[in-house]
């Protein structure tokens, strides 16, 4: 894939295809983030983002920010990775992109939970299943649910928490995923306590 993806650039280079330069670059990133090489991907991420900004495509920015976010969460590099995360959103809120939002917070609830910031967490989650409410989509309900029954779980909350699984459960079940399995998993674990 890389091979084809570096035969892309240097048409898009020799056609002064900027645009299309940038996109080659961001999944070639993408290329490195599968292999392994969060340096590498790094360094093309940043190389497209200088592109978008020139280009003023505030859409690409913010997806591309997004990724890098992604390759810090994985270096566990989670402050860089939250502020990348901030800077996305803030770009989604002015494009009025839900979708986009209901993700981007998701991800920093994660990172909240990750350093046991219950409030911060649950602030984010609740904004993202409000907002995944609004579009109707069941499987972000899902998700946000049971991510709330882990805040709850997290500060001891154990009926609160036992709630929010089940209520993320049903929705799994009822969409046939997988998860389902992993969420009957800890309800059971708080069952026993």
């Amino acid at each position: 894939a890389l091979g084809l993806y570096q035969e892309s650039l240097a048409i898009k280079e020799k056609l002064g295809d900027i645009r299309g330069k940038s996109a080659t670059l961001h999944e070639m990133a993408n290329v490195y983030v599968t292999r392994g090489d969060l340096d590498r991907a790094l360094g093309l991420y940043q190389e497209s983002l200088a592109i978008k900004e020139k280009l003023g495509d505030i859409r690409g920015k913010s997806a591309t920010l997004h990724a890098m976010a992604n390759v810090y969460v994985t270096r566990g590099d989670l402050d860089r990775a939250l502020g990348l995360y901030q800077e996305s959103l803030a770009i989604l809120e002015k494009l009025g992109d839900i979708s986009g939002m209901t993700t981007t917070l998701s991800m920093m609830a994660n990172l909240r939970m990750n350093h046991a910031e219950w409030d911060e967490a649950e602030e984010l989650l609740t904004e993202a299943l409000r907002l995944a409410g609004q579009l109707k989509y069941p499987r972000e309900i899902a998700f946000n649910t049971v991510k709330l029954g882990q805040v709850a779980q997290g500060r001891g909350d154990i009926p609160t928490a036992r709630i929010r699984y089940q209520e993320g459960l049903t929705i799994f079940q009822r969409l046939g995923m997988p998860e389902a399995n992993q969420v009957r998993a800890m309800l059971a674990a708080v069952e026993e306590g």
